[in-house]
């Protein structure tokens, strides 16, 4: 209000000051249009136009009066070009010729700067009021889960919706679920009071598109399993080339908590940058699939690990004679081309001998690919034939695991340039070894386990082996912890804003993505809310 009553003040100023002001009314309008349109925060704007309104005027008024007491002392100064413009500027402020004051100028500013003062006191009152924060709840996930034979909130997995509850379609296509929230566990001060208390909300969105639909349902029903996924444009699960035959769209069904909170705590944080500091942290320092907390889980998973590695290791097999027939192409070339001048030389032969060094440990590597080929096939073989004759257990998974433990696999590193250093730096790993130094299967397949994984939790967490269940909970509750889904939370309490019935983030933790690594936010119409109308609710992609 007070940014703009100012602005249209600024107008009647421009026209009392006249060219003397046109500068700091112009400065003024400036910062005017800065503090409307970016609303910089409640005492900045305040305190920038009360220094802008306050300050500018009285400076060109004093320049202006003291300009007109020189030009008095100028004879003939009306006749010359810088005398008329002299005679202008004391025009404009209200003096004549013959000295006499026509206007009030002091009067007029001082008045200017009270209906400005006192739209800015009625604006920061209102601005305040608007900003306080108001209640929010964030959906926490379970981690340990409790509810997950019963939940009463979700996110995931399918909806419980009575027989005659139609699948929601958006523009022809099978709607795609994302969560069901129980209506009488939101605290009674959400959205100010409004809202259903009793009942779910559950949350349906287009799978190309941000058209949604919201249901307001008065009762559960069966788990409902919608049509046939489609390939998203927008949520984006794990690569399919990855999943081996584990490739599900859907994501769990994960039990949430509803936890009041202020705006200021719930809203969601997850972006590009946030990412699970405890997953970055295992992939960067290593691991070996070997170790307890790390072995498949099931049988199905133990298959997927097998068909991995027999498929990685295959590939880079049939790989590395042409690698090693490039290293020798590119050798013949260096030594073919040498320079004549010894500097350039000695950088050529230099180059060469890392070449040599490096072709023949590639042929050692090859050999030892080759032998781990077989010896890896044998196990599988083994793993599959367990597969089919005991019940899965840690203990009748182990000779599977030791065996491929037992495998080794060549590592090579160009250490950095310095004096005494080696050409090339090889050593071995273990073939369940991830490292940095050694990338061809193990990372992957984990990636598939925690999400397979994930699943098998959601419906029953003592189906995970305890050593893998407590590594895998303290990994997502990390990813819980950087991914904030939230209800309500919003500034604007006038009658037509919007209100935010769910904002969920893009998640590791439940394997979707919006947008650009964007938030999903649902809201409505505080009208709409109070009269339980759910008709027109969008969607849209939020930074």
């Amino acid at each position: 209000m007070a940014g703009l009553t100012a602005h249209t003040l600024t107008g009647f100023l421009a026209d009392l000051l006249g060219a003397a002001g046109l500068h700091a009314v112009y400065a003024i309008d400036v910062a005017l249009d800065f503090v409307l349109i970016s609303r910089i925060g409640v005492l900045p704007a305040a305190d920038v136009l009360a220094v802008l309104t306050f300050v500018f005027p009285l400076a060109v008024y004093r320049s202006a009066a003291g300009e007109a007491t020189l030009a008095s002392r100028l004879a003939g100064g009306s006749a010359s070009r810088k005398g008329r413009a002299l005679r202008r500027r004391r025009m404009a402020v209200g003096v004549t010729d013959g000295g006499a004051e026509t206007v009030p100028v002091r009067t007029a500013v001082a008045g200017l700067l009270a209906e400005i003062r006192n739209g800015i006191r009625h604006d920061n009152q209102l601005h305040f009021d608007d900003r306080q924060p108001s209640l929010a709840v964030r959906l926490a996930p379970q981690i340990p889960i409790r509810d997950h034979a019963d939940p009463q909130s979700w996110l995931g997995g399918e909806p419980r919706m009575s027989p005659d509850v139609a699948w929601p379609e958006i523009d022809g296509c099978p709607a795609y679920f994302l969560a069901q929230i129980d209506c009488a566990s939101l605290p009674s001060d959400l959205w100010d009071g409004s809202g259903p208390r009793h009942g779910w909300l559950a949350f349906f969105v287009h799978p190309k598109s941000t058209k949604t639909c919201v249901l307001h349902l008065d009762r559960r029903g069966p788990a409902r399993t919608g049509p046939e996924p489609v390939a998203y444009s927008w949520f984006d699960p794990l690569r399919p080339e990855l999943l081996s035959g584990m490739h599900i769209l859907a994501p769990p069904r994960w039990p949430v908590d509803l936890v009041a909170a202020g705006s200021d705590q719930a809203g969601p944080h997850r972006t590009a940058k946030a990412r699970s500091a405890a997953i970055s942290a295992r992939h960067d320092a290593g691991y070996d699939l070997a170790a307890p907390e790390n072995q498949p889980f099931d049988w199905p998973s133990v298959l997927s690990m097998l068909q991995m590695m027999e498929t990685r290791l295959a590939a880079s097999l049939a790989r590395t004679p042409d690698v090693i027939s490039r290293h020798r192409d590119r050798l013949e070339c260096l030594l073919r081309d040498l320079p004549a001048t010894k500097a350039s030389r000695s950088a050529f032969q230099k180059e060469a001998d890392f070449l040599a060094v490096l072709i023949k440990a590639s042929e050692e590597a090859r050999a030892m690919l080759e032998h781990a080929v077989v010896r890896a096939g044998e196990i599988a073989a083994l793993g599959r034939d367990l597969a089919v004759r005991v019940p899965f257990s840690p203990g009748a998974l182990a000779p599977v695991m030791e065996g491929l433990q037992a495998i080794e696999l060549m590592t090579m590193r160009r250490p950095a340039a310095q004096a005494g250093a080696s050409l090339l730096e090889t050593g071995t790993i273990p073939l369940t070894v991830h490292s940095p130094l050694s990338n061809l299967w193990v990372n992957d397949f984990d990636s598939v386990r925690r999400d397979s994984a994930k699943r098998a939790y959601c419906t029953a967490p003592e189906a995970l082996p305890l050593p893998v269940r407590l590594n895998l909970e303290a990994l997502w509750r990390d990813e819980a912890d950087h991914e904030v889904a939230v209800m309500g939370g919003d500034r604007d309490a006038s009658p037509d804003s919007d209100v935010t019935l769910l904002e969920l983030p893009y998640s590791n933790l439940m394997g979707w993505m919006f947008g650009h690594v964007e938030n999903l936010s649902f809201t409505i119409k505080r009208s709409d809310l109070a009269a339980g109308t759910f008709d027109n609710v969008t969607a849209q992609f939020v930074g």
